[in-house]
Order: C-alpha cells, then structure tokens, then sequence
C-alpha cells in the first residue's frame, strides 16, 4: 500500500450530469457522488483528469456563453490503516 493517495473533487453549480459524464469517461478508478459533488481518489496522480475538468469547464463556458462555476480540488493525503 502507498504512503500517499489523491483526490480529487469536482463541484460543479451547474450542468452536474455533464461533468459526471466527463468523470465517468475519463477516470477507471471508483467514483463517489456525494451531495453533488465527485469524488475520484486514486494512488496515481490525478492531474491530468484536473487538467481536463478545468478543460471542459473552459468549453463548457464557450459553448453555453456564460461562465459555468466548478470548484475543482485536488489533494494528496495520507493513508491511514
């Protein structure tokens, strides 16, 4: 077992369904859905799945013209037994 995990939340005001499907496409690890946000926790790097929520939120806001909110954080912690 690693020392360390990641995880990654996205929460987004608008258009859950969409980036749930994003979520879902883009990531082989478990997902969480808890009080409308994602939750991916992974022992690899979750980067590249950041880069690619702020990504489609960014086309998101083009397509839709208005500016669509999403919290996205990502942390690395500690596993604890």
């Amino acid at each position: 077992m690693d020392k360390f995990y990641y995880e990654l939340t996205v929460k987004p005001d608008s258009y859950y369904e969409l980036f749930l499907d994003l979520v879902v496409n883009l990531v082989d690890e478990a997902i969480e859905e808890l009080d409308e946000t994602i939750i991916i926790r992974s022992e690899d790097n979750l980067e590249n799945i950041e880069a690619g929520v702020k990504s489609f939120k960014d086309e998101l806001s083009k397509a839709f013209c208005t500016e669509v909110v999403c919290k996205i954080t990502l942390e690395q912690k500690e596993n604890q037994d």
